[in-house]
């Protein structure tokens, strides 16, 4: 760099800095989310790969679990490689687009199905997801084209440089996510809405002792929701507000971290409704109790007085 002036290399310092911070939370997300598949294969594998036939829950499981992937890859190497060129650049920032909308997809409809079966598959909280998918699919290509049409991609700025050199880039990709948080907390509601009027279930423990369906529906599905919510605000702050070099921060994490919270959901629940001896899939979730065989997950008040009468007797 010792063709450059004074500031023109402290203003390229700065930038390799800001890089650097981007570099790490990639790396970050990466290693999180290989970490966690090797924590969760055994369970994948026979709750699974080792249950016959093809439901929409294993697919949406699958895409939730692996198109994350490809986006990763292509932007560890946007971010990592040397000297890309601007077309390669170009292409890569197009692809890794339809692998996150799949993905954060994917993750979604595994909240909003069994949101929708907590309330016992009610026609009207259908409907109102399947709108909220429509709208969100609109304004994320939207916000996704207007994004890719505005990046600025310039030549390396000195032999060795990793990634792409972006010098401008659009912020309206803050937009997307701010109503991806608000999609988000949408569905968070009636989650919440529905631990409620189930009552709340008295065997919950926060610490990790006594772990039932119940449990895992509501506690752990309120609190994965409750993190994700953090996390897209958060990444919209940051599209919105910081210097367009740390932009991307947040750009892989999100997705990670939509695909453990949502696989685990699905294991989470398969894995103990075997133990407590019933099938338990995303849109039927059952409760199994100590005299009964399947307890639905949508209460009325008369199924609970019923069932508190008859533990009494």
């Amino acid at each position: 760099m010792g063709s450059w002036t004074g500031s023109e290399q402290q203003q390229l310092q700065m930038i390799h800095d800001q890089r650097m911070i981007v570099d790490y939370f990639y790396v970050a997300s990466v290693v999180l989310l290989v970490y966690d598949h090797c924590l969760t294969l055994h369970r994948e594998i026979s709750l699974v790969w080792c249950r016959s036939g093809w439901t929409y829950t294993k697919i949406v499981f699958l895409l939730a679990r692996y198109s994350v992937y490809p986006g990763v890859c292509l932007f560890l190497y946007n971010q990592l490689s040397l000297n890309v060129s601007f077309t390669a650049c170009t292409r890569t920032h197009k692809a890794t687009w339809p692998f996150s909308v799949l993905g954060i997809g994917s993750s979604e409809a595994i909240f909003m199905i069994r949101t929708w079966a907590l309330w016992n598959r009610s026609r009207n909280i259908g409907l109102l997801f399947i709108m909220m998918s429509i709208s969100m699919v609109v304004v994320g290509a939207i916000c996704a084209m207007k994004f890719i049409g505005g990046l600025v991609v310039s030549p390396s700025p000195y032999e060795g440089f990793r990634g792409c050199f972006v010098t401008s880039s659009s912020t309206i990709a803050y937009v997307g996510l701010y109503y991806l948080f608000a999609f988000d907390a949408t569905i968070l509601i009636p989650m919440i809405l529905s631990a409620y009027r189930a009552r709340w279930p008295n065997d919950v423990d926060i610490l990790g002792g006594r772990r039932s369906v119940a449990s895992i529906v509501y506690h752990d599905g309120i609190l994965f929701y409750t993190c994700l919510l953090c996390l897209t605000l958060t990444s919209a702050t940051v599209v919105r507000f910081a210097r367009f070099t740390l932009i991307n921060t947040l750009y892989i994490l999100t997705p990670v971290m939509y695909s453990i919270f949502s696989t685990r959901v699905i294991l989470n629940i398969r894995s103990m409704g075997e133990r407590g001896g019933a099938v338990s899939e995303l849109h039927t979730i059952h409760f199994p109790q100590e005299n009964t065989t399947h307890m639905p997950l949508a209460f009325r008040d008369g199924d609970v007085d019923q069932s508190n009468a008859s533990q009494a007797d």
